[in-house]
């Protein structure tokens, strides 16, 4: 498995393994401040934007900058564009989830531990968001290692500071 260019430098591709939905976390950009914040993807602008893509009756609030895809897009440019996002969803739903050739990418945050059964998605945010909107609970990823352990991570961080 290759994995995306700005992964490369601190992980290695590990496992495929299959992970309950509510045990996976994503970092979502918070704010103006700019700080990551760990959350659930149901609790994400992309979840929210695929139900509602999915299901005409779910309300959606554009104008809601919490809730609004179309704001966080705007505001992170690693988003992707929602017509581009829509075609993700329509793939998706006509083709199911590719974990082979594109799977979700999942690691062990190190200076969060606990509780044990955390995963934290490193790619496939939006792919995620349209699983959870389509009623998937268990999802097949594939985890990543840490090149360095925590004690050379931790070291490397010392010594950047």
């Amino acid at each position: 498995m290759t994995l995306p260019d700005f992964l490369l430098k601190d992980f290695i591709a590990s496992e495929y393994r299959t992970i309950s939905i509510d045990n996976l976390y994503v970092g979502v950009v918070s704010g103006t401040n700019n700080r990551i914040v760990y959350k659930q993807i149901f609790d994400t602008p992309h979840y929210i934007f695929v139900k509602s893509k999915i299901n005409v009756d779910y309300d959606y609030n554009e104008s809601n900058q919490n809730t609004s895809y179309k704001a966080y897009s705007d505001n992170n440019a690693h988003a992707c564009s929602e017509d581009n996002f829509i075609e993700l969803i329509t793939k998706i739903k006509d083709q199911d989830y590719d974990w082979q050739n594109s799977p979700i990418l999942v690691f062990k945050h190190w200076s969060k531990l606990i509780p044990f059964n955390r995963w934290y998605v490193a790619d496939g945010f939006h792919r995620l968001a349209i699983l959870a909107a389509l009623n998937k609970r268990n999802i097949k990823v594939h985890t990543l290692k840490y090149k360095l352990n925590i004690f050379q991570r931790f070291l490397k961080r010392v010594k950047n500071i």
